[in-house]
C-alpha cells in the first residue's frame, strides 16, 4: 500500500481555497488504495531552522525540540509527499519553516549529478514522489511559477518524481460559485480523479489538469471586477 503524507499549508486550513482542491485529491488517492495522513502547518509548532547543521552529526536528530521531530519521522516513512500550498511570496511562513527543517532527512554528504551538487538523502528515506496542489486568487496560471519552481527543485534534490502540479487559479471565485450552487462541481470531481491517477499511473492526465485549472470567467471580466 502506498503511504502518503499530505500537508495543507494554508493558514485558513479547511476554510481556505487550498482545501477545495487538496481534500478531493486526497480522497481520490484513498479511492485508489493509498494510506493518507493529512497535516496542517497552522496546527504545528515548527520553529525556524537555526542553521547549525547539528542534525548531520547526530543521525538526523534536530537540536530544536518541537513538532518537527514527528513530522520528519512521518516524511521519512512516506512513499509520497503531497504539498497543498496557496500562493504567497512564495510560501506561507509556517510551510517555509517546515521545508527548512527537513535538513535531518539528509546525511550531510554531497550528491554530485549533472555538474551540480545536491544534499544526499539518508538511505532510510522512502520517498518516491512529490506532488503539488496549489491555489491562488488571481486569474492566470502564470501566478504559480514562484511556487512550482522550488518544489520541483526539491523533487530533483530528492531524486523523486514530480508529476505536473494541480493548479487552481482564481480559486476564491470557485469557492463563491460552489457556495452559490453554481454548476462548477466538475472541478472538484476532477481533483478527486487526479488523486486516483497519481496512485494508479504516477501522473495526472493533461485532460484532468486542464479541467481543474479551467477558467470560470474571461480575464477581462475577472480583471474588471478586481481592479478599480
Amino acid at each position: 500500500m502506498t503511504k502518503v503524507l499530505a500537508v495543507n499549508s494554508s493558514p485558513n486550513m479547511e476554510e481556505g481555497t487550498t482545501a477545495l482542491i487538496l481534500n478531493p485529491f486526497l480522497e481520490g488517492m484513498k479511492d485508489a488504495g493509498a494510506e493518507v495522513e493529512l497535516l496542517y502547518t497552522k496546527k504545528l509548532d515548527i520553529k525556524p531552522c537555526i542553521g547549525d547543521f547539528s542534525c548531520w552529526e547526530t543521525g538526523g536528530k534536530c537540536c530544536i525540540n518541537d513538532d518537527m521531530e514527528q513530522v520528519v519521522s512521518k516524511l521519512l516513512n512516506a512513499d509520497m509527499w503531497i504539498f497543498g500550498i496557496p500562493v504567497y511570496i512564495p510560501f506561507p511562513g509556517e510551510f517555509q519553516n517546515l521545508l527548512n527543517r527537513t535538513m535531518p532527512l539528509f546525511d550531510g554528504s554531497a550528491d554530485v549529478r549533472g555538474g551540480r551538487m545536491y544534499p544526499r538523502l539518508r538511505k532510510e528515506v522512502k520517498l518516491k514522489l512529490i506532488g503539488l496542489i496549489s491555489t491562488c486568487g488571481y486569474w492566470g496560471l502564470d501566478n504559480f511559477d514562484k511556487v512550482i519552481d522550488p518544489i520541483k527543485d526539491m523533487a530533483e534534490i530528492c531524486k523523486a518524481d514530480f508529476p505536473d502540479p494541480l493548479l487552481r487559479p482564481h480559486a476564491s471565485l470557485l469557492m463563491s460559485m460552489l457556495n452559490e450552487g453554481s454548476d462548477v462541481g466538475f472541478i472538484v470531481d476532477a481533483a478527486r480523479e487526479a488523486g486516483s491517477q497519481i496512485i494508479n499511473d504516477g501522473k495526472i492526465s493533461p485532460k484532468t489538469s486542464e479541467i481543474v485549472s479551467r477558467p470560470l470567467v474571461s480575464f477581462e471580466e475577472f480583471a474588471s471586477k478586481e481592479s478599480p
